[in-house]
């Protein structure tokens, strides 16, 4: 018995619903057709349990039954009482098959699956896309067609087992891979892994043939999807291919034969664990650029191995990967203990423009953007939205890689340094590095950019950030409204240059006002200026620039650096011995100190590091003369002669070339002469010193005014005229 459903609302003229009506089924000769509650055959009863031919329409007015349909039967509807109300005749007449338009018989159907075997022939079914268009019962030999179709990866065996230590166990599905990819690759879209746990006992290469071209042909190498990442075990839901080599990576993306990428690649929605030795990554993408996409990963590294190698990421994103090792959920492993790099990118030659959105965890070292030997470049490379935690050192950008930009970028828990900067015109936007044990950012390299985030430090000793960069004149540094937060009230540093010489920049970060306590410090700047003083003298000398710095009392003042300032005081002194003929030497210090007991004459300045100098000479008590040299000294209207006792300020520039002020190259400018006169020396008339400069003043204790007498003078002041000690206007010598 074929039975086929009927449903429907019973309703009156204006649409209201009936409920408690009756529906029921006459043949073309009025007779009582039987219907049925269900497709079983069930019959319909009465209150009383007698079997009826009728249903009751529910509340709703909504009514079904099951029946077998034939031409001219009619539906009727009655009244609760029986009383006929409505009726539709020839109702059934669409459902029957004879009917239908283009029906095909029976007779014409039947051994239809056997005729299409014996004139089709099973591999050319078998064929890619020989099967696409045909639908048909999925038994014998067609359903073997069914499962020869390279679409989805067949012939997989679902049984990996990944125990506590990450040993895999289980049947090895390299051949299946292989075969599937060979297949699909070039020719169809790709290759569909189902879920499930698959070991490869050897690298899985996507693609398996490198020798063709299928640039204009898409592939893709696709799971069911991840499943949680952060469970220690394969995830029982998702795809997980786990490679059971220690030697050789889990998957490899190879380059094509003439190492130009690996065409149009789409690789992800699974997740990847290994147990490799140190150096040998989970994944290797040997070349991934162009239109290629890496996506929704979770890689799982269980030895000392590292999670991925990438190079050749050319215009290639890699978004929502995370890469833990085995020790991911430990932040109190040291740095030194911990093993692996999470992602290395690295390439063999200059290659641009890749975008990296992933997390990483409890790897030694979290990222490394840039080789560490060679001359090939990583260029522009975009890190946005990613994670370091619990690693040893958080991201390592080399002196290989150029513009790079993180934005975003968090830090949390590292054992040394949230970020390690060696790199050349790196921009770092809205960094947040927290909970480091040594430094949350340190800059080595050049050019480098840090705008808003945060840096906070917390270990005792530790440094929010740390700009120590290299040769002298080449590098710089930028830092604006970086949020600098001190979480201890032990000795740590807020902002540490520590620049081996001559860096430049603006560092104008935002302290937490709650910074302060301990011995800490705000501000540590222990540059050191390659021509005022050098190594020898890491003083601040070395930072060209504003910075911020907090004042006694609390404030954030922006001020020029120690370095732009350049004044800082040598505690040698130059004495007259230290004049070589007329030739005074300075040291490194921008100012200087000079005392000289007996008159000397300078007509030449010179120092290691005097071109470009500014500076200052502090002269204590006089008896030097300045010679208005046009060669060596200038700026000066005739001698600049200072008698004993008498206190000047020098400021100087020292003339890189000579410009239009004449000398010659290293020349040095008097710019400002401020004289004092201090109290006068004192003496009596017979111990009043020859040789003084004309002008030179003094006080003569016993000297004789007008009308004292001999041996009765009471003091008074006396010039020198470059001969004799004179009472001003009185022509003769003094006497006493």
């Amino acid at each position: 018995m074929s039975l086929i459903k009927y449903f429907n609302t019973v309703t009156n003229t204006r649409g209201d619903s009936l409920p408690n009506f009756r529906i029921q089924v006459t043949d073309s000769l009025g007779a009582i057709v039987e219907i049925y509650a269900d497709s079983a055959g069930t019959r319909f009863t009465d209150g009383a349990g007698n079997i009826v031919n009728y249903t009751v329409a529910q509340s709703t007015g909504k009514i079904e039954f099951w029946w077998t349909p034939a031409d001219g039967q009619s539906l009727q509807t009655t009244d609760a009482s029986g009383a006929l109300v409505d009726q539709t005749t020839d109702f059934s007449n669409k459902y029957v098959l004879g009917n239908l338009p283009g029906n095909i018989g029976q007779d014409a159907v039947t051994g239809l699956v056997d005729d299409l075997a014996a004139k089709v022939a099973v591999t050319d079914l078998a064929a890619v896309g020989g099967a696409g268009g045909v639908g048909t019962l999925l038994s014998g030999s067609v359903a073997d067609v069914i499962a020869a179709n390279p679409i989805r990866v067949n012939g997989l065996t679902d049984d990996a087992v990944i125990d506590a230590a990450g040993v895999m166990t289980g049947t090895d599905n390299a051949t299946a891979f292989a075969d599937s990819i060979d297949a699909v690759h070039g020719v169809y879209e790709g290759s569909d892994v189902p879920t499930g746990k698959y070991l490869v006992a050897s690298t899985l290469n996507i693609p398996e043939d490198i020798t063709s071209e299928y640039r204009d042909t898409p592939y893709s190498f696709l799971g069911a999807w991840t499943g949680e990442p952060y469970i220690a075990d394969a995830q029982l839901k998702g795809t997980t291919i786990a490679g059971s080599s220690t030697t050789t990576p889990t998957i490899r993306i190879q380059h094509r034969a003439e190492a130009q990428g690996a065409g149009s690649i789409e690789f992800g929605k699974m997740r990847v664990v290994g147990k490799q030795d140190a150096g040998v990554p989970v994944i290797d993408i040997e070349g991934f650029s162009a239109h290629n996409h890496i996506h929704d990963l979770s890689v799982y590294q269980y030895g000392a191995g590292d999670g991925i190698h990438a190079g050749w990421l050319i215009t290639t994103p890699i978004e929502r990967v995370y890469i833990l090792n085995q020790d991911w959920l430990d932040d109190q492993i040291t740095q030194a203990d911990r093993t692996g790099l999470g992602f290395v990118y690295t390439g063999d030659r200059d290659h641009a423009l890749a975008k990296l959105t992933m997390t990483v965890r409890g790897f030694k070292r979290s990222m490394q953007i840039g080789g560490l030997s060679g001359t090939s470049k990583i260029i522009s490379a975009l890190i946005e939205r990613s994670e370091a935690s619990a690693c040893g050192d958080g991201p390592f950008v080399t002196d290989l890689a150029e513009n790079t930009t993180f934005i975003n970028h968090y830090t949390e828990i590292v054992g040394r340094f949230g970020m390690i900067d060696v790199g050349r015109y790196t921009t770092h936007i809205n960094p947040h590095s927290l909970l480091s044990g040594t430094t949350e950012m340190e800059l080595q390299g050049r050019a480098h950019t840090i705008i808003g985030g945060q840096l906070g430090v917390t270990a005792d000793g530790s440094v929010a950030l740390n700009v120590q960069t290299g040769s002298a004149g080449q590098y710089g540094v930028f830092v604006l409204g970086t949020g600098i937060i001190k979480g201890q009230s032990g000795s740590s540093v807020g902002v540490q240059i520590s620049s081996q010489s001559d860096p430049k920049g603006v560092i104008l970060p935002a302290y937490d006002p709650t910074w302060g306590g301990g011995t800490g410090e705000v501000l540590s700047d222990g540059s050191n200026s390659s021509l005022h003083g050098g190594s020898g003298a890491a003083n601040g000398s070395g930072f060209y620039g504003l910075i911020t710095r907090r004042s006694g009392g609390g404030r954030d003042m922006v001020c020029l650096s120690r370095g732009s300032y350049n004044r800082h005081i040598d505690e040698t002194l130059i004495e007259s011995g230290g004049i070589i003929g007329n030739l005074m030497r300075l040291s490194g210090a921008s100012a200087q100190v000079c005392d000289f007991n007996t008159p000397v004459t300078v007509s030449r300045i010179s120092a290691t590091n005097l071109p470009d100098k500014t500076g200052i000479l502090i002269i204590k008590n006089g008896n030097v003369t300045f010679t208005d040299d046009p060669t060596y000294i200038v700026g000066l209207n005739g001698d600049l002669v200072l008698a004993a006792g008498e206190a000047a300020i020098i400021e100087y520039q020292a003339l890189s070339t000579t410009g239009g002020y004449g000398g010659a190259t290293g020349a040095v400018m008097f710019t400002n002469v401020r004289l004092f006169k201090p109290k006068m020396p004192s003496y009596t008339v017979a111990t009043l010193p020859a040789g003084q400069p004309v002008g030179a003043q003094a006080f003569a204790t016993d000297g004789r005014n007008a009308g004292e007498g001999a041996a009765a003078g009471t003091g008074s002041s006396v010039v020198f005229d470059g001969t004799n000690w004179k009472i001003p206007g009185i022509a003769g010598a003094v006497a006493a």
